[in-house]
């Protein structure tokens, strides 16, 4: 989630609160973007590419007609991917499952080739 605007009725649903605790803690200053992952987020768990390579990959299998960046330098503080993205095709429980347990075979990144395949 980046840029929130709840007057956006139709893409954003959240609690107006969300901004007073964020003011309150001195994590964003009104009259600015509320950028929720700026404000909130501490950063990808472990490594860079922790969470980052993951929404890449489920993106890329999702909407394989767009070209989306597998390399950025802070997924905190930058904003490579969209918040959400129309997927190439209707989306079935086959393509969830495959999603979920893709391991980025196929890419440079796969995990069964190399130091990463153990």
């Amino acid at each position: 989630i980046r840029v929130v605007d709840l007057d956006d009725n139709k893409n954003f649903v959240g609690s107006r609160s969300m901004f007073d605790i964020a003011k309150e803690r001195g994590l964003w200053t009104p009259g600015t973007p509320f950028d929720f992952t700026a404000i909130f987020s501490e950063g990808e768990y472990v490594h860079k590419y922790y969470c980052g390579r993951r929404l890449w990959r489920a993106y890329s299998l999702l909407d394989p007609s767009q070209e989306f960046p597998s390399e950025y330098d802070d997924l905190r503080k930058a904003s490579p991917y969209p918040f959400s993205i129309a997927p190439h095709k209707k989306v079935s429980l086959k393509l969830v499952m495959a999603v979920m347990r893709d391991y980025l075979q196929g890419t440079t990144f796969d995990l069964t080739r190399g130091i990463a395949a153990g």
